[in-house]
């Protein structure tokens, strides 16, 4: 009996250490294609959970393109001029979600924010549920840039949530087992 009850304790406390960490994912924005021009990032964005804690990972050639933080009026106007400070160019830019709310990236390169270079994304607080729909980028207002960029992380899939929620509800049948 005295087993049992440490495999219960045990178990609630690696899951009150383990669970506000792993919920955050990364996401590697345009999957294989990565950040290029030409490419629909409004239909990429389709269906994913974007939260507080997440990643965005931007993967391009260095020099080639660069990734701007703006405001939904700089991105309808794809208008990169007043983001000076907030230019990327690493070609491996993570983008930590630290904040909800929408969020507004375009490449600054030539043209390539007209051709289509641009992301916008609405992040949820970390635990909400997920919204029923994809953002739309018709209606941008203003907004911060998020902020500095973190150094890159290993990605990971934005199945990584689904898997530890499996793992934890399969941990929290096993200490109700071992409680019986």
């Amino acid at each position: 009996m005295a087993s049992s009850y440490m495999l219960v304790v045990l178990s609630v406390v690696l899951l009150s250490v383990v669970a506000p960490f792993v919920k955050a994912a990364d996401f590697i924005i345009g999957d294989d294609s990565g950040w290029i021009p030409d490419f629909n990032y409004t239909a990429w964005v389709e269906g994913k959970h974007f939260r507080v804690g997440d990643n965005i990972i931007f993967k391009y050639t260095e020099g080639v393109h660069n990734v701007i933080p703006v405001g939904g009026a700089a991105f309808k106007a794809c208008n990169a001029s007043g983001a000076t400070n907030n230019v990327f160019s690493s070609g491996n830019d993570v983008m930590p979600l630290n904040t909800a709310g929408r969020k507004w990236y375009i490449c600054g390169k030539g043209n390539h924010c007209e051709r289509g270079q641009k992301l916008v994304i609405t992040v949820s607080a970390a635990d909400a549920s997920p919204s029923p729909s994809a953002p739309s980028p018709s209606s941008p207002s203003a907004s911060s840039p998020p902020p500095a960029i973190n150094p890159p992380s290993p990605p990971t899939s934005s199945s990584w949530r689904i898997t530890t929620d499996i793992c934890m509800v399969a941990m929290a049948a096993a200490a109700v087992i071992a409680m019986a």
